[in-house]
């Protein structure tokens, strides 16, 4: 095999123009293809760090959820529960299952006079215990820190935080910092790899769930104690040798006791009669959560796809031009293999001698490929907001370098049998007064170069069809018309109370920005929101209209924002019937609302 290797390498060196175009276009081919199969195993097939991932399930509960629901990338509406129902939950015993919980905020971070933004997760005290991860520096956090409301002022630092921010400065340890306003102390860093539980929010920094209310700034928000405010997402640890199913029907038994005798009582004033039942139905379902949580898990599953299908049609189109190549090398050599068989080589071994040129040429596309597709995928990342580009990082580990070689070798195997035995029977059939013409002009040499070339063309044209579909639907959604007036538009945000501010003082600053803002030249006017325009931010709320008595089935739930005056003119929206807010409209005044 050594004298076959070194007999393959020198018949490869000896064609340097065509071995670099079959190597280049090998390395295209398969590089796109472990681009886009690097980024569909970071965001969907990547199991979580953490030992047996497959022991971990997220906690839903389909049904209705009578009052505000506000949802994030974490997860859909019926993965969210209330505060109170999630202690609940906590405290059951004997269902098979650890549960814990958790939920993505912003974060406003003050160290040493610098200030940065920064993204927060709030976690239970079983989290990190649940999950069996262990830090890089400190502690973590369990269940002594999450005991007391708003007494757990302490802080954890994702490691790639810790590194970028800090240095990597094993000294932070006892460190005070500001976050959100609140004055927490650092008690620990994450293991380097660990990103939390989900895909789009991967938090910089955790705080324990009982910080809640510091964290979100709010005096007046109910999230501690209301079970009408549902926002915290919920997974679990199954015990050992608990299957998922038996741990939903332990679960389900005291789960059924908690809706009915306890969750009913607190939320049945917002229930119609049509609801009532169905909220009382509400059981818990197990999921598998062994990867990284995503609300838009499918959309991505389905994206993924298609561009895997795409870059398999480049795929292809590399292999059919590498078989002509290889058909073209063998009938060079045909005269040298029609030699070799006179001096009594067998036409077992020289079609092996072939193939390990064909497979040695696959593996040196394959190692291309690995650049190709790093540059690939740095390339797609460009295209991603910052704060989003780690999702997507090239790595050389196992699983890609696996697929990586299998599919050079086995995408080059294939393509290139057909020449090698194609060559070695015309050889022995013909003997040494065989010509390398005569092979390249037989008819199924023909046959199979027409193919190739059909195939290319075939490929080629409808991997340009899909092109110039995408690149229509580009320009189509470029030209959607969004409903305002986008020209001269300036966004940013501001977040007042996550720095301490009061209700008070938040009004007041807000007023000042309006104001000096009006005041400078060229601008028309100003306005402010609580939801970011061309976002998918947002919260909903159950409301009733006087008067309209809604369907039993219809739904009741409204997204909603708060703005400030000329909110609509700001944005070129014109009302079609009322008015606008103005200044009257403030605190103490008639509550007044503007609907879509």
């Amino acid at each position: 095999m050594l004298q076959d290797l070194r007999y393959a390498l020198r018949a490869l060196m000896r064609r340097p123009l065509v071995t670099s175009v079959a190597v280049l276009s090998l390395a295209l081919g398969i590089g796109v293809n472990t681009a886009m199969f690097s980024g569909f195993d970071r965001l969907l097939l990547q199991r979580l760090p953490v030992p047996s991932p497959n022991e971990i399930v997220l906690v839903t509960s389909p049904g209705p959820h009578p009052g505000s629901r506000s949802t994030s990338n974490s997860g859909r509406v019926d993965g969210i529960f209330s505060y109170p129902l999630f202690r609940d939950l906590e405290r059951l015993e004997n269902i098979g299952i650890r549960v814990a919980a958790h939920r993505d905020i912003g974060a406003n971070i003050a160290y040493r006079g610098q200030t940065s933004k920064a993204r927060g997760s709030l976690v239970s005290g079983q989290y990190f215990p649940v999950l069996g991860v262990t830090p890089t520096l400190g502690r973590l956090f369990g269940p002594a820190d999450d005991r007391v409301p708003g007494g757990h002022s302490i802080v954890v630092l994702s490691f790639d935080y810790w590194n970028a921010r800090f240095g990597a400065d094993p000294r932070i340890l006892n460190e005070s910092l500001v976050v959100n306003g609140e004055l927490m102390t650092i008690v620990g860093v994450a293991p380097r790899g660990f990103v939390g539980t989900t895909l789009v929010d991967r938090p910089d920094l955790y705080m324990p769930l009982a910080m809640a209310q510091q964290a979100f700034g709010s005096p007046t928000w109910s999230g501690m104690t209301s079970r009408l405010n549902h926002w915290l997402y919920v997974f679990g640890r199954l015990e050992p040798g608990v299957s998922r199913e038996r741990a939903e029907a332990l679960s389900n038994v005291p789960f059924a006791a908690l809706i009915r005798d306890v969750e009913y009582p607190a939320v049945r004033t917002e229930l119609r009669e049509a609801e009532r039942q169905p909220f009382q139905d509400r059981t818990l379902t197990f999921e598998d959560g062994s990867s990284l949580r995503s609300r838009d898990r499918d959309v991505i599953w389905g994206v993924l796809l298609l561009l895997q299908g795409v870059t398999m049609f480049v795929l292809c189109i590399a292999c059919a031009n590498v078989a002509n190549l290889l058909l073209a090398r063998i009938t060079d050599g045909a005269t040298e293999m029609a030699v070799r068989l006179s001096l009594g080589a067998s036409p077992m071994r020289v079609t092996r001698l072939l193939l390990v040129e064909v497979l040695l040429l696959g593996l040196m596309g394959s190692v291309g490929a690995l650049l190709i597709g790093r540059l690939t995928l740095n390339g797609v990342r460009t295209l991603l907001p910052p704060e989003d580009r780690g999702m997507l990082t090239f790595a050389i580990d196992g699983t890609v370098l696996t697929f990586t070689l299998a599919v050079g070798l086995g995408t080059t195997l294939p393509f290139g049998l057909f020449p090698t035995f194609h060559g070695v029977r015309s050889a022995v059939a013909r003997g040494l007064a065989g010509h390398a013409t005569r092979v390249s002009g037989s008819p199924a040499a023909n046959r199979f170069r027409a193919s190739m070339a059909t195939t290319q063309v075939a490929l080629a044209t409808a991997l340009l069809s899909v092109t110039g579909l995408f690149i229509v639907s580009l320009v189509n959604v470029s030209r959607i018309e969004l409903g305002i007036e986008r020209q001269g538009l300036i966004t940013f945000g501001l977040a007042p109370i996550q720095n301490g501010y009061t209700s008070d003082r938040s009004r007041a600053l807000f007023a000042r920005l309006e104001d000096e803002l009006r005041a400078l030249p060229g601008v028309t006017s100003v306005t402010a929101t609580t939801v970011p325009i061309l976002t998918g931010d947002g919260s909903s709320n159950r409301l009733t209209v006087e008067g309209f008595d809604a369907e039993p089935e219809a739904d009741r739930s409204a997204s909603y924002g708060r703005t400030s005056t000329e909110y609509f003119r700001t944005l070129g929206v014109p009302l079609i019937a009322g008015r606008d807010f103005t200044e009257a409209d403030t605190i103490g005044a008639p509550a007044v609302a503007i609907v879509n």
